[in-house]
């Protein structure tokens, strides 16, 4: 049975025992197009090895991946945007945002 018949995806995981064949198909699932013998590809596998020695973890941290492999493919996501979502970006920007927090007052009892 396929994944997507249940509303499932596969994953494959990228951490310091993937391969490049790994690195290619999570490359295009987040949308960068990149040729498989391109040597930036041999250099993410690298960081993401080295990076992963030194306690980083990107097998269950997709948005770490996708972070590291824009940079390193030389495509960061736009910035400077006020739309909650760019075509073809996961990332949703938020240009301003504030946190209130209240503590609610004690019942008093008679």
């Amino acid at each position: 049975m396929a994944p997507e018949s249940i509303g499932n995806r596969r994953k494959l995981l990228v951490s310091d025992q993937a391969g490049r064949a790994n690195v290619l198909a999570e490359l295009e699932r987040i949308g960068i197009k990149v040729d498989k013998d391109d040597p930036r590809i041999t250099r993410l596998l690298e960081e993401v090895k080295n990076r992963e020695a030194m306690g980083y973890a990107y097998e269950s941290a997709d948005a770490s991946f996708d972070v590291l492999a824009r940079r390193m493919m030389g495509r960061p996501r736009s910035s400077g945007s006020t739309h909650a979502r760019q075509a073809g970006s996961p990332y949703v920007i938020m240009p301003r945002h504030s946190l209130e927090t209240f503590t609610p007052a004690r019942p008093r009892f008679l």
